[in-house]
This record gives C-alpha cells, structure tokens and sequence, in this order.
C-alpha cells in the first residue's frame, strides 16, 4: 500500500513581507511514512518512492493576509527520463483546490533513489510589488 504524502507550507507572512524574502518565514513539514529531515525549516527533504501523491498546502500564520501556492516546479522538471521513457499523466503538478490553495503531483518512476529533486515553491501574499516570493531551498528524494 502506498500512503499520501502532505506537505504543510507555514508562512509568517507579515515576517516575509517585511524581510522581502521567504528564508527566515517560511516552515515546511510533512508527513511521509518513510522519513524526511530539515521539518520545520525551509529545507525540508521529503523521502517517498515512485507513484506516490504528494500534496502541498499553504497555511498563513497571520491570518489577516492572504497566502496562496502560485507555482510548483522542479529544477529541472524532474531532470531527463532515460531515452525513450514517457512519464504517466497526471506527473505534472497542477492546483487540485483553489479555494485551500492545495497543488499535488504524482512521483515519477524514472527518479534516481537517494538523489536530491529540488523545487521551487512560489507564493503569492497580500497585495503589491514584493507580493510574489519564491524557495528553492526543499527538495523530495527517492527512498533507496
């Protein structure tokens, strides 16, 4: 049997637009039955193995600004399958519930174990021109 895995994003907005940035303000946890290291920091490295759904949620820990998951990609996307490999659909990530501002995505099956996928998590909070902030700091990783 395959588990779910959720990832819980944390944002202390007011922090984040007073810093112009995400690096202190942002905590990312999950809940991965295979283990995960870096919990509740920006660096979160999530274990899971190939077909798994992973889903990322956004929370505000002030709750007067609005957060929202604008963007989820990897860098690459997901690297380069092996010469010839097409990966199944639904792989790409995509918004599942706009109102829960919720994205998910299924883990591809040519993904090396014990090798770091990066992603780049954008948000969108409140309004203005510092209102779009991004990290590239978390990562999934195949559990060998």
């Amino acid at each position: 049997m395959q588990y779910n895995i959720n990832i819980i994003v944390s944002v202390d907005v007011v922090k984040a637009l007073s810093d112009k940035n995400l690096s202190h303000s942002i905590y990312l946890m999950d809940d991965s039955v295979w283990g995960s290291y870096g919990k509740g920091t920006n660096n979160l490295v999530t274990l899971c193995v190939p077909g798994q759904t992973i889903k990322w949620t956004c929370y505000a820990v002030d709750l007067q600004t609005p957060l929202a998951i604008s963007g989820i990609d990897f860098i690459p996307a997901f690297g380069y399958p092996p010469g010839g490999y097409q990966p199944a659909t639904g792989t790409a990530l995509q918004p599942v519930n706009p109102d829960y501002f919720e994205w998910s995505g299924i883990v591809p099956y040519y993904l090396i174990p014990n090798q770091k996928y990066f992603y780049r998590l954008q948000l969108e909070m409140g309004e203005g021109k510092n209102s779009t902030m991004q990290i590239s700091t978390a990562a999934i990783m195949i559990k060998a």
